[in-house]
């Protein structure tokens, strides 16, 4: 799919098999919905929100509704970790960074918030504690609570001195196994 130059994405059906001879700038793989796709023509100035502009525009020619464009964002994921891309950022320079690792890397496009679901869960949220029938006691940490109603928080050393005692149970039961 074409970067600069949206005309030619409505041209051509299959964006994504552009062939590079008429590409002007650098491509990048992006993945949209468990899917990789290549972005064409991508330059020192392309920002990541101009990439998010083009992607939403390409799964709306698809036929799948993405909303508007701000509701998105650019993630990287290398070795486990997983960082959003600052919209204005220029994503070349981010891509050129990577070097010989850019085989590791993963930029996938992803929803930021979800307006009508989000509204759902907050109601949901509101009236179930509102109408909730548990006790303060069900619903905070036992230290927190113990705390909140006067007592005593133990001293280290007697914490200690119970791990100490529930460790030699647990390894006299395993001496008694063994036997």
């Amino acid at each position: 799919m074409w970067l600069s130059n949206t005309s030619r994405m409505s041209k051509n059906q299959d964006n994504s098999d552009l062939d590079s001879s008429c590409s002007s700038g650098d491509e990048i793989p992006i993945w949209v919905r468990s899917e990789q796709r290549w972005v064409s023509g991508i330059t020192e100035d392309t920002t990541c929100i101009d990439v998010i502009q083009v992607l939403c525009a390409d799964e709306e020619q698809r036929g799948k509704h993405m909303g508007i464009p701000q509701n998105y964002q650019i993630t990287e994921r290398w070795r486990g970790v997983e960082q959003s891309l600052d919209p204005s950022s220029k994503i070349l320079d981010i891509w050129n960074t990577w070097g010989s690792a850019q085989a590791e890397v993963k930029m996938s496009l992803r929803r930021l918030r979800s307006g009508r679901s989000s509204n759902r869960r907050t109601k949901c949220r509101s009236d179930a504690s509102t109408h909730s029938d548990r006790s303060l006691c069900n619903t905070l940490h036992p230290r927190r609570f113990q705390m909140l109603n006067g007592g005593k928080e133990p001293s280290s050393t007697e914490e200690l001195l119970k791990l100490v005692l529930a460790q030699g149970e647990v390894i006299r039961r395993q001496l008694r196994k063994l036997r």
